[in-house]
């Protein structure tokens, strides 16, 4: 519901459900508005006062340090330190998401570090430390990304990606995110930061925020002060950072 009237329909089958076996619902989400929990409450007829118990917690995630950095350049210049450390650790470079918002986007930044790291984008079995993912790849290339991202000795360490390496992902030895570029909405982005360090370990989200607009500042200045995020850095242009480890 949370991506419209089409995304997983059955869903609002539960209320027949409900309806013939007065069963409880559980709802479980990592994020929602008010507009989102407004919808699912009015498809599962749970209008009733005293029908819904809700329990929410902080959506912070202490383990993971963030950098903004809205002074960026073009990626050849702000990525370079990537290459180096792809260059430097090979297979044991902390596996990292460069998420970005066009296809474009997303294959330039594959082509300029498999161009830049020649031999160096191989392991010595022959595969790629590099990779991207977007829904134009076919579904048998999608799903044999993700089965090597996902295994703990993998040698694919990068991958550049659109929204769609989203839900239903469960990697959790993930070190890095690195958002380039504008996001579509704090909730993107915080869904997408949330990817890395889920085994509870020091992750780092790194988000090159270049070309704020004021709709931007708009959208994302009613938001600020209800989540634990540097927004504010966003908005007004001061880059902020939490200590982070050392990855380059």
């Amino acid at each position: 519901m949370c991506r419209g009237d089409n995304f997983r329909p059955d869903y609002k089958k539960a209320t027949a459900v409900r309806s013939s076996l007065s069963a409880a619902v559980l709802g479980l989400s990592a994020t929602v508005t008010e507009k989102i929990f407004d919808d699912v409450v009015s498809c599962l007829h749970l209008d009733k006062p005293g029908d819904v118990v809700v329990k929410a917690c902080s959506p912070d995630r202490p383990n993971i340090f963030i950098d903004v950095n809205n002074k960026c350049t073009s990626f050849e210049t702000e990525l370079a330190w990537l290459l180096d450390v792809v260059i430097d650790k090979h297979v044991d470079c902390p596996k990292t998401i460069i998420f970005v918002r066009a296809i474009n986007t997303a294959s330039d930044i594959f082509g300029w570090m498999m161009t830049r790291l020649k031999e160096k984008a191989y392991a010595e079995d022959g595969k790629r430390l590099v990779s991207m993912y977007h829904a134009h790849i076919s579904a048998d290339l999608q799903q044999l990304t993700l089965n090597e991202f996902r295994k703990t000795d993998s040698v694919l360490r990068v991958v550049v990606s659109t929204v769609a390496f989203g839900m239903g992902v469960e990697i959790p030895d993930i070190r890095l995110i690195i958002h380039w570029g504008k996001v579509s909405s704090l909730m993107t982005y915080w869904q997408e930061v949330g990817r890395a360090g889920r085994d509870g370990k020091a992750a780092r989200a790194i988000w090159y925020a270049k070309a704020v607009s004021g709709d931007d500042k708009r959208s994302f200045g009613a938001a600020e002060g209800q989540y634990c995020l540097p927004m504010a850095s966003y908005i007004t242009g001061v880059s902020h950072s939490r200590p982070h480890p050392g990855f380059h």
